[in-house]
């Protein structure tokens, strides 16, 4: 999983402690390290998980080559990682 967003947030706070379990492996960066951001495994089709500055911060569920959608929403990501 890879979550990109401004640390100090509250949005970000929240996804955070959404994923927070053991032997959960999490890529982060802020937005505006892009060459953090190209140490993410690809996410979406994209190159590098991207941040949506106007949507929040972002988390990238992907396993074995095949990734969901992106989502801004806690509880759907919770979903994503069949934690909900």
């Amino acid at each position: 999983m890879a979550l990109v967003g401004e640390l100090a947030e509250a949005d970000t706070k929240t996804l955070i402690n959404t994923v927070y379990l053991p032997n959960q492996m999490v890529a982060g960066c802020a937005p505006d390290e892009e060459e953090d951001a190209g140490l993410i495994p690809p996410s979406g089709g994209s190159s590098h998980a991207r941040w949506q500055g106007d949507r929040g911060a972002t988390a990238y569920v992907c396993e074995g080559y095949a990734c969901q959608n992106p989502t801004t929403d806690p509880e759907g990501l919770a979903r994503q990682l069949g934690i909900s």
